[in-house]
């Protein structure tokens, strides 16, 4: 489908220098083409997804991949200057590992970024084995095209990967091996289908009176609702309604205590808090919720974008699609005197088994390839998650002594949930 002239519009891509070239025309015309600017105000973002299969390129490791990954989705610089120094010393251990092998393919081999036509005279890129950290990859992008935290105008809308583009080739599957006419047949009705069926179940919700949002927006906002019930929440504003809240406790049976204050502030026309994710993803967050509460009279309904309303899911799924065959089936008869000649290629021929692919791999393939890395928040080791980590639950405080008073047991605190002790940089 395609848009134009829409306001609050913001394109999701790869990193490609052919694409950035295509937006910046549209954005602010071409010189040699003698165009002008087809739509200023587009907003332009890069695929976290392709942004990670590039790390994977130079760094060659998915567990870093996958923290480089949580630092592009943070929305608190608290927790972003975190993940990015742990990186830093991540990759420097990485990259002296990969000093170590030999490289016998060119998929060894480490391959850093481009300059895509960004870059100022005076720029000096590091390449490929001379990138020792992290920073030194990542030092000439713009954090707004790659980092949700630097986002202005939430832009993106908390969108960090063109996957909810891409999950539209599944209703196009299968479709490779037709004719070009049924290819184009199969586009348009299975488009048709596409629209009518979400169109009936919003048609259904705008009948219901109770419901407000789409359906996945409903399910943010009761779990939202449940979770800012055991915040605090302290006013200290005078004139305006300023409030501190203080986070849940994330503490669990034996657990070290993790206490966080977020600071928010509530107006009739926009909210403010310190998290960013209300500024962010045009939705409030748990602490403005629970700031709602405090003050009486404010409903958090009213800070959450029109886009995610039933009503504007509806004027999106009511736009009529119509059919081409009233206007002929464009195929032409050759008559009886043509010859049909199948194409002579042996490779064309299918055999017995499974149809082989032919699509060329590329380096999205290589850093999706093999099971799903499951990462601890916390020390950021592999096997297991934040929740299910054992390095946690030895009764300590943040300070390090437990609720007695004593110290916590350092084997306790050395060991995560599959035995393995770790370092001191939370490493195995």
């Amino acid at each position: 489908m395609i848009v134009k002239d829409v306001e609050n519009m913001c394109l999701i891509h790869d990193r490609h220098k052919g694409i950035l070239q295509a937006i910046d025309d549209i954005q602010n015309g071409s010189t040699e083409c003698r165009r002008t600017a087809l739509w200023p105000d587009l907003k332009s973002r890069w695929c976290m997804r392709h942004m990670g299969a590039n790390f994977h390129s130079q760094f060659k490791n998915k567990t870093l991949m996958k923290l480089f990954k949580r630092l592009c989705s943070q929305n608190q610089k608290r927790k972003f200057n975190f993940l990015w120094k742990k990186l830093d010393e991540l990759t420097k251990k990485q990259t002296a590992e990969l000093a170590k092998r030999p490289v016998n393919t060119e998929e060894d081999d480490q391959v850093s970024l481009e300059d895509v036509g960004l870059d100022g005279p005076n720029v000096r890129r590091k390449r490929r084995k001379a990138i020792k950290t992290f920073s030194e990859w990542i030092e000439h992008e713009p954090k707004e095209k790659w980092a949700l935290l630097f986002d202005e105008g939430g832009d993106r809308y908390g969108i960090m990967t063109m996957n909810l583009a891409e999950v539209y080739n599944w209703v196009l599957h299968g479709v490779r091996s037709l004719p070009l006419v049924g290819i184009v047949k199969f586009f348009l009705y299975r488009t048709c289908e596409y629209f009518r069926d979400r169109y009936a179940v919003a048609q259904k919700d705008m009948a219901d009176n109770r419901k407000v949002y789409g359906y996945k927006i409903t399910e943010y906002m009761e779990a939202a609702f449940k979770k800012a019930r055991l915040h605090q929440v302290t006013p200290v504003g005078s004139m305006e309604r300023r409030y501190e809240v203080m986070c849940r406790d994330k503490a669990r049976m034996g657990g070290r205590r993790e206490k966080h204050v977020q600071e928010c502030v509530l107006r009739t026309d926009a909210c403010i808090c310190l998290c960013h994710k209300s500024k962010l993803m045009h939705l409030p967050c748990t602490h403005i919720i629970a700031a709602c509460f405090e003050a009486g009279g404010l409903q958090p309904r009213m800070y959450v974008s029109n886009y995610f309303l039933k009503e504007t899911i509806w004027m999106t799924w009511r736009h009529e699609i119509y059919g081409f065959r009233i206007l002929g089936d464009f195929i032409t008869d050759p008559g009886h005197n043509a010859t049909y000649i199948p194409d002579p290629d042996p490779e064309m021929f299918q055999g017995v088994g499974r149809r082989k692919k032919k699509r060329i791999r590329n380096n999205m393939d290589r850093s999706d390839a093999g099971r799903d890395v499951r990462l601890c928040l916390k020390f950021h080791e592999t096997g297991h998650t934040y929740k299910d980590c054992t390095a946690l639950s030895y009764g300590g405080r943040i300070d390090g002594a437990g609720p007695s008073g004593a110290a916590p047991n350092p084997e306790a605190q050395s060991t995560c949930r599959c035995g393995r002790r770790l370092n001191n940089d939370g490493l195995v």
